[in-house]
């Protein structure tokens, strides 16, 4: 693929994802390129469209694009919320692969976007790290322990705070057992059985018949 085609083609409202997402695996030179699209390119739909290729990728090939986390982890500061958002995806989908441990280093600054001035950037942060204590189980106390300071802490309002939870809720459900989930979590759960979000409430209640608790 000729790569200075690739913002023109991949701008695109109709571009042919699945053909981008081949030729990113296969090419270095074409992995370079929309690594370098999304982080630069100006144009909403060559960045957008660039980011869906590599959040594809990714999935299927991780090991190929664990080169580029410096790269897409400086994102996590942007002034633009999206990049934002790509960081926190992508990251979290190259959790799987990162053998050195590099997460170390920016996990601080990642664990903060929890609190972006965005919620759909919390809200996408919250759902990495859903994927990242997968892949590290390590890593699970600190993140229940953030999470249960978000209410206290949080500067959402009500209504907000109460969607985060739902969230929050989809976490604990992928992670813990009746056999070993702490009491702090069981009186969260409970505690969102009033929520002011019915999905929420919804979940809450689910939760607790899942785990059997009356």
């Amino acid at each position: 693929m000729p790569i200075d085609t690739i913002p023109q083609k991949i701008a695109e409202k109709d571009f042919d994802l699945l053909f981008f997402v081949k030729k990113t695996l296969q090419e270095k030179s074409v992995r370079d390129e929309i690594v370098v699209q999304m982080i630069n390119n100006p144009d909403i739909m060559v960045y957008y469209h660039c980011f869906y290729v590599l959040e594809e990728a990714i999935a299927r090939n991780p090991e190929l694009f664990y080169p580029y986390w410096t790269e897409i982890s400086i994102l996590l500061d942007h002034p633009n919320s999206y990049h934002r958002d790509f960081a926190l995806t992508l990251l979290a989908g190259l959790i799987s692969v990162d053998d050195v441990k590099c997460f170390e280093e920016i996990g601080d600054k990642y664990f903060s976007l929890l609190y972006d001035p965005k919620l759909t950037t919390a809200l996408c942060c919250l759902r990495g790290l859903g994927k990242i204590v997968y892949s590290r189980p390590d890593l699970l106390p600190r993140v229940m322990t953030l999470l249960m300071q978000h209410e206290k802490t949080s500067f959402y309002p009500p209504k907000q705070e109460a969607l985060f939870n739902a969230d929050v809720l989809l976490l604990i459900k992928n992670n813990f057992s009746i056999e070993t989930i702490p009491p702090v979590l069981l009186t969260f759960i409970e505690r969102q059985k009033t929520s002011l979000s019915p999905k929420t409430r919804k979940l809450a209640n689910m939760l607790l018949k899942e785990l059997s608790v009356t």
